[in-house]
């Protein structure tokens, strides 16, 4: 073969290869790397690589809903203890709430209660100037009751576990002639003051 043709054979063939190359291009590669759209089963690299960013995006803006989520829920339990705090301290003295929960306590515990009296403490100031800090206001309530060991136990466990702050002072007890005993107590309840 003389140089012509083979310089012509070459640039033949290089051209068939280059016509080859776009046709497997063309045939093969475009349609999976773009994909079909109305084809599900079978999408392109492209719309893979959208719905791989949809989905990061997605992740993110989950992590932030939930991140708020968590905050949310943070300052409702922090608000919830405050409300229980302003339920155990009240901002004043609540007499007959106080009453009535003693109350609820005694016939809970099967204690017969026969008097109460109540008697309001001087207030407890903080020493400290830079504390902001409102006065604590106690309450002494004296109740003089009857019933059975196991009643004043009782009594004692429901003011222990009631709501409201409170403190038994002081206990005493005689025989009663009915039979049980018959108790004198003292309970300190606090209050913030003005």
């Amino acid at each position: 073969m003389k140089i012509p043709a083979k310089r012509f054979t070459s640039i033949l063939g290089t051209l068939a290869l280059i016509i080859a190359s776009v046709a497997v291009y063309v045939v093969l590669l475009k349609p999976v790397y773009s994909g079909d759209p109305k084809d599900t089963k079978n999408p392109g690299v492209q719309q893979l690589r959208g719905e791989q960013k949809a989905l990061e995006e997605l992740k993110k803006q989950t992590k932030q809903t939930i991140e708020e989520f968590q905050n949310i829920k943070k300052q409702y339990e922090s608000l919830e203890q405050l409300e229980r705090f302003n339920l155990s301290l009240p901002d004043n003295e609540e007499i007959p709430t106080l009453i009535n929960q003693l109350q609820n306590i005694s016939q809970a515990s099967g204690l017969k209660v026969e008097n109460i009296s109540l008697q309001k403490m001087p207030f407890r100031v903080n020493a400290d100037k830079n504390v902001l800090q409102k006065p604590l206001g106690t309450l002494r309530i004296n109740l003089q009751a009857s019933g059975s060991y196991d009643a004043i136990k009782l009594f004692l466990e429901g003011i222990e576990t009631n709501l409201r702050l409170m403190d038994a002072q002081s206990l005493k007890l005689g025989k009663s002639q009915k039979g049980g005993f018959n108790y004198n107590i003292s309970v300190d309840t606090y209050f913030q003051g003005q």
